[in-house]
């Protein structure tokens, strides 16, 4: 007994055997559980009671497995051995305290409650052991017992790892006939002698699935894949990602391409005009290359440019330009004068195509009932029905036998299609620990990261090496991985769902591992490189703030040492953001001393052709920086340039100004660019920013012009009184006249324009 007559608890397991017999059978019974004792005692379990054929027997928690195992064992014995016992298994998972010799607690009742409970020939886990084990078991049926609740498993197929087998070999999904685009136009486009293809889409990977089936069909010599990172800050960030997909050992052959794109695929830092060399080198010694645009809309601006630049130097040699872009969204400026694209919508598949898909994975008619209930289940997409297939297989709903597929038990149903991150995440339980822990590696490895920097990172212990040769073999039996080794079309669903589910302090582990990765290979490229930034994100993400700041600042110094004046502003406002120390803040202010946020440098904006330039700042050069940046801002938005708006909001921030005051400015910025949630969200944080103060009518406008934009005129009158009688009441003739001609505005979009009329006439005197 412990201290103060407390019987001391520990965490066990119970096995409860029961076995029912008729009278003349009790010598077989007694026989029987005998048999069953002793396999336990010899298993490690302690013997908690016998009676009979009835057996109780409490192991360590940590021995759940062996324990399940033995259960089974011993139910197949007792159908060949002891065929006239109804016998039954229970385990439950729970705290025991131990009583002198006798063991007590609730988890006793439970074991023995659904021991009795269950049908012959049934292993029942209560809710703790169902919680161990529910991704590595499968069940048959629900239980209760009162008010204990019981999972029965599976003894036919009771093993989920028996089950991932069947998805080796699973085939690529055919594309139906007449599905999803037109494929004829796609070539013919592709085959021009100005290949210009935009793929409308909110789908992202059905884009990257058509794109790389356009490429298997024509074998282009070279294939850029561009993709969106870091909020496109860090120059050439999208063509960074997609030299570290391609194999650039023929770019040897082109001498003048070789060295800075190498360099840059390290995160090496370069000027426009040399990176733009290099590149149309790289394009020009494969005639017929291909680029590609995943996402165009977080494509950062110097590597938009640069593909513009080669892409007209390149015109001779066919060189094609694929884009995905949102429906509706605008073609930047800088590919839009490049001239008409072809655009082709890609539509989702119909409920028949679906099941023609599902059907040609599954060797099954495309009539079939399992084969319609199975397509219902997928969004639709290609990607999206091979990944429902393939977790329906791994988690048991479908089993593969030597006559076909097969519903293990009743059929999933769902309401509408599983989103395909939650079936990516259903499939990943289970995955065996090396493929697991090699998964993971890749999927927190820099974006486009080959073998070689996840072979780094397993050195600098992020997995051990044997794991990592096994793990990279099981994935690509499963189809995780494609012929290249690279996480395919649906990269970022599984990059996403992995870093969702991965345990904090492992996360914070391979974090740390490419940090010292990315550290290392910028001091082999010496000062002034790019890469700083991305290593920035994941200092930050290991939670090494201080260093993430400094780091920023590096990438900052290295985007103003190459010409990138708005990439040095940005990022010296985001190393503020992340810390806000005085030593941050004055060496901020040191790397953007004298540039203009606005500026058109080295690639890293606009060409002065594509947009109007902002008018100058009539300001003389004593004001303090501060006025010029706010002077810049609005000078941009006055010719409507959204995002020079920003910069030079960001540049205002860096020189000193108040945070209230520049999102205030940036909600106007983004309702110039038109979008208006991020508007909200900038006046959410300029309210959140001006620290309990004093009301402030430019508070107020700002919120009455959102509120215009959104359509409720009403709200934003109502926001514009109550600025108007702010103003008034801190005799601020400014903000009165600002707050009557919001009003104006606000009455004119009701279409009553006499008093709009009026209230202008009034902010005019004011």
């Amino acid at each position: 007994m412990a201290q103060g007559g407390r019987a001391e608890q520990e965490k066990r397991l119970l096995l409860w055997h029961r076995a029912a017999s008729e009278a003349d059978f009790a010598r077989e019974a007694a026989r029987w559980g005998q048999q069953v004792a002793t396999r336990a005692v010899v298993a490690g379990g302690e013997l908690v009671l016998r009676a009979g054929a009835c057996v109780c027997a409490a192991f360590d928690a940590s021995e759940l497995d062996d324990a399940v195992e033995l259960a089974i064992d011993l139910l197949a014995e007792a159908r060949e051995e002891a065929e006239e016992l109804d016998v039954a298994i229970a385990l439950a998972l729970g705290p025991i305290a131990r009583s002198g010799e006798a063991l007590e607690g609730a988890v006793l009742d439970r074991a023995q409650l659904l021991s009795n409970r269950a049908a012959a020939g049934e292993l029942v886990l209560d809710a703790g052991a169902y919680g161990e084990l529910e991704e590595r078991l499968l069940f048959a049926r629900s239980l209760k017992a009162g008010r204990v609740r019981g999972e029965a498993v599976d003894l036919a197929q009771p093993y989920r790892r028996d089950c991932r087998s069947a998805i080796y070999g699973l085939p690529a999904p055919a594309l139906p006939a007449g599905a999803v685009f037109d494929r004829r136009q796609a070539l013919a486009v592709l085959q021009a002698s100005e290949p210009r293809l935009l793929l409308r889409t909110s789908d992202r990977v059905a884009a990257l699935d058509c794109i790389e089936r356009l490429r298997a069909e024509l074998s282009p010599p070279l294939l850029l894949p561009c993709a969106p990172r870091d909020g496109g800050l860090q120059p050439f960030s999208a063509l960074q990602v997609a030299l570290r997909r391609v194999d650039l050992g023929g770019a040897l052959a082109v001498p003048e391409a070789c060295e800075p794109l190498l360099s840059l695929r390290r995160g090496g830092g370069h000027d426009h005009h040399t990176v733009g060399e290099a590149l149309s080198g790289l394009v020009e010694g494969f005639p017929g290359a291909w680029i590609v645009l995943e996402a165009v809309d977080g494509v950062d601006a110097a590597s938009l440019l640069a593909i513009t630049e080669v892409i007209m130097d390149a015109d001779e040699n066919g060189c094609a330009l694929l884009l995905v872009l949102d429906e509706g969204a605008p073609i930047p400026p800088q590919l839009a004068m490049l001239g008409d694209y072809a655009e082709l919508p890609l539509e989702p598949l119909s409920e028949a195509q679906k099941q023609r898909v599902v059907a040609g994975l599954l060797d099954r008619d495309e009539t079939d009932d399992l084969v319609r209930r199975v397509a219902q289940l997928a969004a639709p997409g290609l990607q999206d029905l091979l990944v429902a297939v393939r977790t329906m297989l791994c988690a048991g709903d479908l089993i593969a036998g030597p006559e076909g597929v097969r519903f293990r038990t009743a059929p999933r149903y769902a309401t509408r299609p599983i989103p395909t991150e939650a079936l990516l995440r259903e499939c990943l339980a289970g995955l065996p620990p090396p493929a697991r822990r090699t998964l993971e590696t890749l999927c927190v490895a820099p974006l486009g990261s080959g073998p070689s920097v996840v072979q780094r990172m397993a050195e600098l212990g992020a997995v051990d090496a044997g794991e990592l040769r096994q793990g990279l073999e099981g994935l690509r039996r499963e189809g995780w991985l494609d012929a290249d080794g690279r996480l395919g079309a649906l990269e970022m669903p599984i990059r996403n769902v992995v870093q969702d589910t991965m345990a904090p302090a492992r996360a914070a582990e391979l974090e740390g591992v490419v940090a010292s990765h990315l550290t290392a290979e910028l001091q082999s490229l010496g000062p002034h490189a790019f890469g700083a930034a991305e290593r920035a994100v994941y200092l930050r993400a290991a939670g090494r703030g201080g260093e993430a700041a400094n780091a920023i600042l590096d990438a900052a110094e290295a985007a103003r040492h190459h010409g990138f004046e708005r990439s040095a502003v940005r990022l010296a406002a985001l190393a503020m953001k992340r810390d806000d120390s005085e030593l941050v803040k004055e060496r901020a202010r040191d790397v953007v001393a004298g540039l203009d946020p606005t500026a058109t440098l080295g690639g890293d904006s606009e060409p002065p052709m594509l947009s109007e330039r902002p008018p100058p700042v009539s300001l003389p050069p004593s004001a303090p920086p501060v006025a010029h940046a706010v002077g810049s801002a609005i000078a941009a938005l006055s010719v409507g340039d959204a995002q020079a708006a920003e910069d030079a909001l960001d540049g205002a921030v860096v020189a000193g100004w108040g945070r209230s005051a520049a999102q205030r400015l940036t909600a106007i910025a983004k309702l110039a660019g038109g979008d208006l949630a991020a508007a909200r969200r900038a006046l959410e944080r300029a309210y959140d920013g001006n620290g309990g103060g004093r009301p402030d009518p430019r508070h107020g406008l700002t919120a009455a012009l959102v509120q215009l934009q959104a359509g409720d005129a009403l709200e934003a009158i109502r926001l514009a009184l109550d600025a108007l009688s702010q103003a008034r009441h801190g005799r601020q003739a400014a903000g009165e006249a600002a707050a009557l001609h919001v009003l104006s505005a606000c009455y004119r979009s009701l279409g009553r324009t006499r008093e709009a009329e009026r209230i202008a006439a009034a902010a005019s005197g004011a």
